[in-house]
């Protein structure tokens, strides 16, 4: 095999994939540890011309870089989204790419193909009038929208929120007290938060209240039934 020269040739190598395919993988809604895996496992296998292989966690590990325990879970998503098939024991194991993609759990049900002429696209159609949003829809655009906190960093936070918060404490550095705050989450792993965004607007409420010279040690609730007296110590998030 030739050595990597970031020249890459296609006749040192190249991934047959059927347009359908790379249509429905395009659109499916996985994380980027699971994303990784699941090229290496196309790389093992149509890479090679196969439908399947044997491939060790050492090989995920040196591909990807991540450790074990990531490459496993990252594994086990993608099985139980259907969209790779795994065969064997612990002395090894098999791996394919389910190419029948309407069995993938994170595809949209709503998804089909639709035939253009000679191309075939993936579109997403409902059966409901669009302006009639079903309850499944509304709790992926909730969960989509919710501010998380994971592999100690926000996620879901976007540049309209961040323009908002700008906007409503002038003078805050917005994303440098969002990293303060992931460094005190980090290091408080037992203090939970149920409403991440909450905990980020109260947090900029207080530098700002202290900013501008208001009581040492105390903010301002927005929520001001959340805690008696609507008051609370900093250290007391």
């Amino acid at each position: 095999m030739p050595i990597p020269d970031g020249n890459p040739q296609i006749e040192n190598g190249h991934i047959d994939i059927a347009n359908e395919l790379a249509e429905a993988l395009a659109m499916i809604n996985i994380s980027s540890y699971e994303s990784r895996v699941l090229w290496i496992i196309l790389r093992k296998t149509y890479g090679w011309h196969k439908k399947s292989d044997w491939i060790s966690l050492s090989q995920f590990v040196e591909l990807t870089g991540l450790t074990k325990p990531h490459i496993i879970r990252a594994i086990k998503k993608l099985v139980s989204k259907n969209i790779i098939t795994q065969i064997g024991n612990d002395k090894g194991k098999e791996y394919s790419i389910n190419k029948h993609y309407k069995n993938w759990k994170s595809l949209p049900k709503e998804a089909i193909v639709t035939q253009i002429g000679n191309h075939r696209c993936l579109n997403r159609q409902s059966s409901l009038p669009k302006e009639v949003p079903t309850k499944e829809t509304i709790t992926k655009e909730t969960i989509q929208k919710k501010i998380l906190f994971a592999e100690q960093k926000f996620q879901n936070i976007t540049e309209e929120k961040i323009q908002k918060w700008s906007e409503a404490y002038p003078g805050m550095d917005i994303k440098s007290e969002l990293k303060k705050m992931e460094v005190w989450l980090t290091a408080n792993p037992k203090n939970k938060k149920e409403n991440h965004e909450r905990f980020i607007v109260n947090w900029l409420s207080r530098s700002l209240n202290n900013k501008k010279g208001g009581k040492d040690g105390k903010y301002i609730s927005i929520n001001s039934g959340e805690r008696k007296g609507g008051e609370a110590d900093a250290g007391k998030w």
